[in-house]
């Protein structure tokens, strides 16, 4: 899975899981561990989705998984975030992102 800021790639679905912003900030807070991993949080977004899509879950249970499913989008989005943030290096005074390319130093 893949986040980006319209929503999660889930490729169980294969397809882009959005999460509208005024829904997610609508709904309670689910009390996730606070090390959960990146990869952890996916694993269980995609297993969410896949029963939902299914239509394994009684609708409580959908959305309950709904508001952990987003939740975990959340969780998810402030670990790549802050990967991100650690990739970038100092360079003349200024932040910038890492270059991987050799051929910008020539």
């Amino acid at each position: 899975m893949r986040c980006s800021d319209r929503g999660v790639f889930a490729p169980a679905v294969g397809r882009l899981i959005p999460v509208p912003k005024q829904a997610s900030q609508q709904l309670p807070d689910v009390a996730l561990p606070p090390d959960l991993s990146f990869e952890a949080a996916l694993e269980e977004l995609d297993r969410i989705v896949a029963a939902m899509e299914a239509g394994e879950l009684p609708l409580e249970e959908s959305l309950k998984a709904y508001q952990r499913g987003v939740a975990l989008v959340k969780a998810a989005h402030a670990r790549l975030a802050a990967a991100e943030e650690q990739v970038k290096v100092l360079e003349d005074g200024v932040l910038k992102p890492l270059a991987l390319d050799d051929d910008q130093d020539e």
